[in-house]
């Protein structure tokens, strides 16, 4: 899924619709966050405790990403329409 919203937001101008690209990934990197923290605690020896690891850390990559996008949103709302035309 990583791998497709990273694609289609290469292809994508409109850096407003890539940011919500990464946040409705980020909607689904929460919702199996939660799913796996109560698999978690009933089977903490097959895999969940590096399932969840790996979860977090590609919440806050995403998260950093969708940072990234704000920054670069508020930047583009700052310089005057065609002034490097």
């Amino acid at each position: 899924m990583y791998w497709i919203v990273a694609t289609a937001s290469r292809m994508e101008k409109d850096v407003g619709a890539i940011k919500s690209s990464w946040e409705d990934f980020n909607s689904l990197v929460l919702r199996a966050m939660v799913e796996v923290s109560a698999l978690k605690a009933r089977f903490p020896h097959c895999g969940t405790p590096e399932l969840h690891g790996w979860l977090l850390d590609l919440n806050s990559k995403v998260l950093t990403k969708i940072e990234r996008l704000a920054n670069e949103m508020s930047c583009q709302e700052r310089i005057p329409q065609g002034l490097f035309q």
